[in-house]
């Protein structure tokens, strides 16, 4: 049985009103690592400092490395766990967090 690991690093902690600012997604099946990415994004907004002190990234790191097409960046992370999620070649993967209600809250 596959396992897909995610978790988001974010601005805040408001999912009505935070942004992403990372997503880190791995499926493993047994040991074998069959996907892996990281997404890194530009908020647009400036990153408040308590938050990244827990993340370590700062506005001006992520505007010069972050993606500028959030708004695909998004897209790809919610089909990507859509396909791991529901597609029928996934192989029964299960979906591990460790904050999955808050991940998925801030993701929609």
């Amino acid at each position: 049985m596959k396992l897909l690991t995610w978790d988001t690093e974010t601005t805040g902690v408001d999912t009505e009103n935070d942004r992403i600012i990372s997503c880190f997604m791995r499926v493993k099946d047994g040991d074998q690592v069959v996907f892996e990415k990281n997404w890194i994004l530009d908020p647009g907004v400036e990153v408040p400092e308590e938050a990244s002190k827990v993340h370590g990234m700062t506005t001006e790191w992520l505007r010069e490395n972050g993606r500028k097409d959030v708004a695909e960046a998004i897209r790809e992370i919610s089909e990507e766990l859509h396909f791991w999620g529901a597609h029928p070649t996934a192989d029964n993967c299960i979906i591990a967090g460790y904050n999955n209600s808050y991940d998925l809250g801030i993701l929609d």
